[in-house]
Order: C-alpha cells, then sequence, then structure tokens
C-alpha cells in the first residue's frame, strides 16, 4: 500500500526505461555514488592486514545497502542523487540478507526440482533467473523477505511491467556480464595491488546501474502496481521526454507572448517574457523563450547576460547537453562568452566531451588550476584533461606531465588512486615504445 501523504500518478507521459539507458551507465558518476564506489573499492586494500574474506563481505553488504537505497529512491521519483532523501529506513537495513536468503532458499529448491527431474530442474532454474528482478523489486516495495521469495509477487510485477520487463531482464542480465567481460581486458595494466580495487569497484558500478535502472521501472509503472511516489513526473522530468500532464493551467502568458509576436508586436512580447521569467526562476521553457526573445532583438548583452542565467538552470537541472548548445551559441556572438561560476564552466566541459568535442572540452578548463587555484573540482579537471589528452588526443607526454602536477598537488584527494593508475598506464605505454626492439 503507497505510504501516508504520497501522490498516486498515472504512468503515462513518464519516459520508458529502455530510453534513458545512457542515464542508467552514468548514474554511479554522480559524486556521491561515485564517492561512494571509490571508498569502497579503496576498502578492498585492507585485506592487506585483515582477513580478505571478511573485507569482501563487509563491502559486499555495504554496496547493496546501497544499491536497495538507490532502487528505493528511484522508484519514488527522485532521479538524481541529489535529490534522495537524507533520512535512510532503520528497517532496510537488513535487505541485503533477505535477498542472499532467497538466493541460498531458492538455489536449494531448484536443487531438490532437479533431482527428481532434471528437465524440470531446468525450466525451474530459467524461471528463477527471469524472475529474479522482479523478486528484488519486489522486497524493496515490500521490505518482506516472504514477499521477496513468494513467486506470487514475483508474476504480479512480471504481468503488470508485460513485454518491456523481458527487456529489463535482457538489460539487467547482460549488466550482470559487464564487470566479467571488462576486467580482463584491463587487468594487465594494473599493478598487482590495484586489482582488487578495480574488481570491487567495476562489480559496484555495474550492482548500482541495475538497481537504479529496476527502480526507475517500478517508478515507470507505480501507478498500474499501486504504489506510491514522491515526485510527481512533471517535477521529476528530466528533459528526455515531455512531462505528464497534471492539469496544470494553461500557460496563458506563452499564449499572450505568441500572439503578441504573430501580430509583430516583439517589444511587447518582449515585456510579457521579462515578466513571466521574473517570477518563474526555475522552469526551463519560461527562461528558453525569454532568451530566444532576446535573441531577436538588437541587445547582444542583455542576450548574454539571460544566457548566463539559463545556462546556470540548464546545468542545475542536469541538462548539460542543452546548456552546451546555447554556449555554443554565445561564443558566435562574443568569442570570449564564459560562465562566471567555475563550477559551471567544468560541467560544460564535461558536456562537451561527451558530446565528443574534445578540443572545446580542454579548452573550456585550461589553465582552470591556475585561475581558480583554490576550487574543489581542480583535481577533476586535470584528470579529465590528462584522460582527454591520452584517449582522445593521442598526446601522452602532455597528459602525464599533467597528471604528475595533479598527484603532486593533490596527494590526498579520492581521485588519486585513479589518476595514479591512469599514469601508470602511460608510463608502461611509454616504456614499451622506447624500448629496444630484438
Amino acid at each position: 500500500m503507497p505510504e501516508p501523504g504520497l501522490t498516486i500518478k498515472s504512468d503515462a507521459g513518464i519516459t520508458p526505461f529502455w530510453q534513458r539507458i545512457p542515464k542508467f551507465f552514468l548514474f554511479p558518476f554522480h559524486s556521491g555514488p561515485l564517492l561512494y564506489t571509490a571508498a569502497l573499492s579503496a576498502a578492498s586494500l585492507l585485506a592487506i592486514i585483515l582477513p580478505g574474506f571478511l573485507v569482501e563481505l563487509g563491502i559486499a553488504l555495504a554496496a547493496l545497502r546501497y544499491a536497495f537505497r538507490i532502487l528505493e529512491q528511484t522508484s519514488l521519483g527522485y532521479l538524481t542523487p541529489d535529490q534522495h532523501e537524507l533520512d535512510a529506513k532503520p528497517e532496510r537495513v537488513n535487505l541485503p540478507y533477505k535477498l542472499l536468503g532467497i538466493l541460498i532458499g531458492w538455489t536449494f529448491i531448484v536443487a531438490f526440482i532437479a533431482g527428481v527431474s532434471p528437465m524440470l530442474g531446468i525450466a525451474a532454474s530459467f524461471f528463477v533467473t527471469l524472475a529474479m528482478p522482479a523478486s528484488v523489486m519486489s522486497l524493496s516495495v515490500s521490505n518482506s523477505f516472504f514477499a521477496g521469495v513468494n513467486p506470487a509477487s514475483w508474476l504480479n510485477i512480471m504481468r503488470t511491467v508485460g513485454k518491456p520487463y523481458f527487456a529489463l531482464w535482457v538489460f539487467l542480465f547482460l549488466l550482470v556480464g559487464g564487470a566479467p567481460t571488462v576486467l580482463p581486458l584491463i587487468m594487465p595494466l594494473l599493478g598487482h595491488w590495484l586489482q582488487l580495487p578495480v574488481v570491487n569497484f567495476a562489480f559496484i558500478y555495474f550492482t548500482l546501474v541495475m538497481f537504479n535502472m529496476m527502480g526507475y521501472c517500478l517508478y515507470q509503472y507505480h501507478h498500474m502496481l499501486g504504489l506510491g511516489v514522491k515526485v510527481e513526473f512533471d517535477r521529476a522530468n528530466d528533459g528526455s521526454a515531455p512531462a505528464a500532464k497534471t492539469g496544470k493551467p494553461v500557460d496563458t502568458i506563452g499564449e499572450e507572448i505568441a500572439a503578441k509576436i504573430a501580430a509583430g508586436d516583439l517589444k511587447g512580447a518582449l515585456d510579457a517574457a521579462c515578466e513571466q521569467q521574473r517570477g518563474a526562476p526555475d522552469d526551463v521553457v519560461v527562461q528558453e523563450r525569454y532568451y530566444k526573445l532576446l535573441q531577436l532583438g538588437d541587445n547582444p548583452e542583455r542576450s548574454l547576460s539571460q544566457a548566463r542565467e539559463l545556462i546556470s538552470l540548464l546545468l542545475r537541472k542536469e541538462r548539460g547537453e542543452r546548456a552546451l548548445q546555447v554556449f555554443k551559441t554565445c561564443r558566435e556572438t562574443k568569442a570570449d562568452f564564459m560562465p562566471e561560476n567555475p563550477a559551471e564552466i567544468f560541467k560544460l566541459a564535461q558536456a562537451a566531451r561527451r558530446a565528443r568535442d574534445h578540443t572545446l572540452a580542454l579548452a573550456l578548463v585550461r589553465d582552470f588550476d591556475k585561475r581558480n587555484p583554490r576550487h574543489p573540482d581542480v583535481p577533476a579537471v586535470l584528470l579529465m584533461s590528462a584522460q582527454i589528452l591520452s584517449e582522445n588526443l593521442k598526446k601522452d607526454d602532455i597528459a602525464a606531465d599533467v597528471l604528475k602536477a595533479m598527484l603532486q598537488k593533490f596527494p590526498e584527494h579520492p581521485l588519486r588512486a585513479e589518476a595514479a593508475a591512469h599514469l601508470q598506464v602511460l608510463e608502461r605505454m611509454a616504456a614499451l615504445r622506447t624500448a629496444p626492439r630484438l
């Protein structure tokens, strides 16, 4: 049953999970999940002084607890970690143990069935494998071991979601094999002490992606499943699809602006848009409309000023690609245009990198550490610059210098391990290039 105070909304208009696949893969790279994953991975080094089994068990339990929290928060409509509620529910602490109990219980049941009939054993094994995502989702929703182990609860989720459930299962099945596929490719490049942390990082990463995906599936079908959400879709919308219709009043000011434009009254439209945007500082549609009208006018400075506000808003809404488009348009008007907030510059550089505009990404953060020596993003900027230089522009020597500078300036930073590993790879490649050929 939905919790008191939660809203029940129609599922219509919610972006299907299969259209958000890239966002699921990017989710663990938000600062919160990334730092948590890095910390758990680094904890692997405790195996040097403690029993390795206990260390790995502790890491697995902590990772699963965090994954279940991501599943829960996503199912409530909180699509990014910065939106997550801070108060964790004590009753969810034991979910990893309950999941382990479900896995062990059904392993014995399938083994028993296989002992009676090998063919039935294969069928039972396939069914349990197919239903496992539904079992995890049922466990998370109910906090109940018995709901998670009950095939009826699995079938309810599978039947309600329908054919898309099989697409979800395929994606999750591929993700389960993600770490075993990636690790053999990179393990030869790692030092012995770094291998276990990297293994843990890979497995935790793919686990968070899977649980984020399952949580979103619950959110997508919350109405049909009878679940409550805390964020209506028109406010949770991440820009990947139009917002669901929620009976909001018609945008009469927007219609008025459109009528004025059609009548050729650009000044009247601009005045109305200016007044509207003052009362809606967080409305992307309103702010974009005002910016576009300013572009039609003859006051470029005013347009650029609004562009800075719009870029800030878009970046807060995690719409970096659109923010980058606005930035490029501004550069056509003013070649040295730049946001005033250094954190926004870094986010634009990240968006440029995702768009494969590596030259622009580097140009944005050039001398970032010199202009903002105390800014917390400096280590991440240096690491990203080195990665672009080596991976995309094939300038390994410059990349190595950047990494050395970062390691020297920030010896205790959480990104130090990643930077050191990258530098080690570059040094090995350089050694191979200079080694005499037999």
